[in-house]
């Protein structure tokens, strides 16, 4: 199934890519979250913990949030 990926919504690149970052829990679990990355402008989407939630979110969809737990946004390490 192919499926069509919303452009860089800051400069319109079509040059976007799936990043996977792997942080640890304070108990030393792993914690597997993903993003959408921007190759152009460097610009990238929210932190989810699945592939698939990250590409919905990219393209403006909601996300499952059974299969989404525990979202994080970037507020969370930044402040609002």
């Amino acid at each position: 199934m192919t499926t069509l990926n919303s452009p860089c919504p800051f400069c319109g690149s079509s040059s976007i890519k799936p990043i996977s970052r792997t942080p640890y829990n304070p108990d030393g679990r792993k914690n597997h979250r993903f993003y959408i990355a921007c190759n152009s402008c460097n610009s990238r989407g929210g932190l989810v913990n699945s592939l698939e939630n990250t590409w919905r979110s990219w393209n403006g969809q909601e996300v499952d949030q059974e299969k989404n737990e525990s979202q994080i946004k970037l507020t969370d390490y930044v402040g609002e």
